[in-house]
């Protein structure tokens, strides 16, 4: 059973307007920011997206009233007339319109790299050719000389490369000129193809076992030779994407993923953030396995080993916030190394990069797991509490799942005095999951036959009707099915006999 929770797993798509999806996410200072930017005339000339805008933010950032009904927008916008569905359906698209240019600005504003290529378009016109070129040439000669970060590298100076080559107006002072910036191009290109198809192959090994269709990466004894060539010298990133598939390729190998991961985090600051995040989930799934399988020397230390070398690299956080996934994924993982105060200090320490939005559901449904495994279950329900209130399907979902468990065995230690609360509890579960439509009918159905055995097992426990040839048949039909909780179901079935 894997520890690793998957960020967005249940969800479907929203049906509320896109504008306001995209509003809901935005931090107060941004949304203030964009009304700003609809008060300028040179940006925006109709003044009444400025008041729909500002009228919107009332209601920032759950935009759950009823009062915003399409109707009463209309009303707002344009009183006195009779509701017009498809003015009022043009004006959430204007100003959906609008919110997306104010980003791509915000975006190149915060990123010297999108203004530089924005900067050589605008120079890639009649009569700038000069200014072109030597924008061009800057560039160019920046990006070598800067810190290698990522494929990205290459491929931009092989596109820039490329435009000065086949400009209609480019023409070398010498043909040793034209030779020398195409062979850059072509040199580039080929750094550029071999890195970026080394760590999609790792990354497709990393998710081999779950994919449905048959797949054999092209190219892959052409980009090993590339990349055991001279190109692993001048970049660290090949060297370890190189090792990582190599231990890929490995079961239960803790030397090599020792080495790996050493390597990782010695040199993570030479790579991408993209590059960072997947090789660390690269190391983190290897790594998830190995646990899951019993292989000798991989234990749950490791794992949060691993965490906390990505959290002392700054390589989980970004743009200042951590995931509540990766959040829960390190609690879980100190809980399962035994390290309750290492998790306890975690909380403490990072709860503030959290999304505002989410931070009090995490930390409570954290703190909960914490005290359901020190067996604390009235301070676990406690915790639980207000937890539920969130929401996001994960969550309800996780809330209930982890509820029936501190439930079942409070009950076990306590003589089965609350059995009708818990019996009360699964049916609601039951018609929970019947009647939600956000999960998807096999996560749905998961769930549903661990309701359905946690109902068998109460049938055995409070008062001992059961016998060996009883718990024998149910452990079987647990262990062949795909229900939620297998380990804790099996766990529970083994205490009663």
């Amino acid at each position: 059973m894997t520890i690793l929770i998957e960020d967005h797993v249940y969800t479907k798509a929203f049906q509320t307007p896109k504008v306001l999806r995209i509003l809901s996410l935005l931090d107060k200072r941004t949304y203030k920011s964009f009304l700003k930017f609809l008060d300028s005339p040179y940006l925006n000339t109709n003044m009444k997206l400025y008041d729909f805008a500002e009228y919107l933010f009332k209601y920032y950032p759950s935009f759950e009233s009823k009062s915003l009904s399409k109707e009463n927008l209309d009303a707002f916008l344009f009183p006195g007339t009779g509701y017009n569905r498809k003015r009022i359906t043009d004006y959430l698209s204007d100003l959906n319109k609008k919110l997306e240019l104010f980003m791509k600005i915000e975006t190149m504003k915060a990123s010297e790299s999108i203004q530089k290529n924005v900067l050589i378009d605008a120079f890639d016109s009649p009569g700038f050719y000069d200014l072109f070129h030597k924008e061009i040439r800057r560039n160019t000669e920046q990006l070598k000389d800067g810190k290698v970060k990522g494929p990205n590298k290459y491929r931009l100076i092989a596109e820039l490369g490329e435009r000065l080559l086949f400009h209609p107006e480019f023409f070398a002072k010498k043909n040793d000129d034209e030779h020398e910036l195409l062979m850059d191009v072509m040199e580039n290109l080929d750094m550029d193809f071999a890195f970026s198809k080394l760590r999609l192959i790792t990354f497709f090994y990393s998710k081999k076992e779950f994919m449905t269709a048959e797949y054999s990466p092209n190219f892959l004894d052409r980009v090993m030779e590339l990349s055991n060539s001279e190109f692993s010298r001048k970049h660290i990133g090949f060297k370890i994407y190189l090792d990582l598939l190599s231990l890929q390729k490995t079961s239960g190998d803790c030397v090599m993923f020792n080495k790996v991961s050493n390597l990782f985090f010695r040199n993570s600051q030479m790579l991408s953030v993209g590059d960072q995040k997947n090789i660390f989930i690269c190391l983190a799934n290897y790594c998830v396995k190995s646990i899951n399988l019993e292989l000798e020397g991989f234990k749950h230390r490791e794992l949060l080993n691993l965490y906390h070398n990505a959290l002392e690299n700054k390589i989980l956080i970004y743009n200042g916030q951590l995931s509540d996934s990766t959040f829960n994924n390190i609690v879980i993982a100190a809980i399962r190394a035994g390290e309750f105060d290492y998790a306890n200090s975690f909380i403490e320490n990072y709860k503030k990069y959290l999304g505002d939005k989410i931070r009090t559901t995490a930390v409570r449904y954290c703190k909960a797991i914490i005290s359901y495994n020190q067996r604390n279950f009235d301070e676990a329900i406690g915790w639980l509490d207000g937890a539920n209130k969130h929401s996001e399907i994960r969550y309800k979902i996780q809330w209930r799942y982890l509820f029936v468990k501190i439930y079942f065995e409070k009950n076990k230690e306590g003589g089965w005095s609350t059995y009708e609360l818990l019996e009360s509890f699964l049916e609601s579960f039951s018609i929970f999951l019947r009647r939600n439509e956000e999960l998807s009918p096999s996560k749905k159905s998961t769930y549903m036959d661990f309701v359905k055995f946690t109902k068998q097992l109460m049938k055995y426990h409070p008062w001992g009707r059961y016998d060996q040839a009883d718990i024998e048949k149910l452990r079987s039909t647990i262990k062949n099915s795909s229900t939620m909780g297998k380990k804790w179901l099996l766990e529970q079935l083994k205490k009663a006999g």
